[in-house]
């Protein structure tokens, strides 16, 4: 099995290294996450930064999002491992791979590198931390290799002033930092993928290190015609990937003198549209609001058509063709009805 997940869309090859058995040397732990934990390893003299994931299924199922799927579907699409992986897939073959730190490929612990683990690790409870008991027994570990970049490593439990600070100014240290992380973000929906997990943890300098909980189309959960007809469909069109952006800035702000605070945004603020004295007339609540900004958004990642005969095509095509393709598709939408006073349209 060369690449992985074995379903519809992208998918991420094998790390090869320079030979054929790798000889992986487990130099330093760097901390963990919900998923997975992180070491700085060697491999064939070379190093890297090697996430591994837990075992069991600590993920949220679709059905949370009215999509119903067989259990080996649920992992194939919801899995943190394979979210991942389809995320830096589809980020390779879209020649987008400067937005996120890089990953090199996936491999799988076999029982001779797990002991071998096992010996160095003073952090974890194999039995309770890594799910290691007599159900997973013999099962390789799953892992990704990554690029190793040296950056202030808050751990999760750390709290006060000076962690959050440093939390902050390693995702963004500068307004063109900021800005970066605005057109990665966009870059990520424009492809496909949508991060739902943006915060000062998984970003370093504007760049994203961790995609475990992404959806990439193909996915049962971006398909536009189910979106349309769920009752609250907008953590699936993007507008979350633009808050959470929106919230890293306002921590920036927070911090920072008038004079070096941020005013741009990845999303409308609706506070700022509240002032406006045609508010009340155009909006009657917050969720017509937000539905209506949805529509418009040009970078839903649903609305990306995905086939892998024509990557090369959009890699060629700019970002503006792009948010073109997406406005003349939203005013070709059809209304097709209500629900609890919200239009309902049918994407073109």
């Amino acid at each position: 099995m060369e690449s992985l997940p074995q379903i519809p869309g992208p998918q991420l090859a094998r790390f090869r290294g320079q030979g054929g058995a790798l000889d992986i040397d487990f130099l330093q732990y760097l901390g963990s996450g919900v998923h997975a934990h992180v070491w700085k390893v060697r491999i064939d003299g070379a190093i890297y930064a090697l996430k591994m994931f837990r075992f069991g299924n600590n993920f949220t199922p679709a059905s949370c999002f009215h999509v119903e799927l067989s259990d080996e579907e649920e992992i194939m699409y919801m899995h943190p491992f394979n979210c991942e992986s389809r995320a830096y897939a589809r980020l390779h073959e879209a020649n987008e791979e400067h937005v996120a730190i890089p990953c090199y490929g996936y491999i799988l612990l076999d029982q001779e590198q797990q002991k071998r683990l096992r010996k160095r690790d003073t952090t974890c409870d194999w039995v309770k931390d890594w799910y290691y008991s007599d159900a997973y027994a013999g099962r390789p570990v799953q892992a990704l290799v990554k690029e190793f970049i040296e950056y202030d490593n808050v751990g999760a439990r750390e709290r006060g002033l000076d962690a959050n600070l440093r939390r902050v100014t390693r995702a963004i240290d500068s307004p063109k930092t900021a800005r970066a992380l605005l057109d990665n973000m966009a870059t990520l929906h424009r492809i496909g993928i949508l991060h739902r997990d943006i915060n000062n943890s998984n970003v370093a300098q504007g760049r994203f290190l961790d995609f475990s909980t992404s959806w990439t189309k193909p996915h049962p959960c971006l398909d536009p015609e189910q979106i349309e007809s769920s009752d609250s469909p907008f953590h699936q069109l993007g507008i979350t990937d633009a808050y959470d952006v929106d919230l890293m800035i306002g921590h920036w702000n927070q911090y920072h003198p008038p004079k070096r605070r941020l005013w741009f945004r990845a999303a409308q603020s609706q506070e700022y549209l509240k002032r406006l004295r045609s508010y009340s007339k155009k909006f009657k609540d917050s969720r017509n609001f937000i539905w209506e900004w949805t529509q418009e958004y040009p970078g839903r990642p649903d609305l990306c058509r995905w086939e892998s005969e024509d990557m090369g095509a959009k890699q060629r095509r700019s970002k503006r063709d792009w948010r073109k393709q997406c406005l003349r598709r939203k005013e070709k939408a059809k209304q097709i009805g209500q629900h609890d006073g919200l239009k309902i349209y049918q994407p073109a």
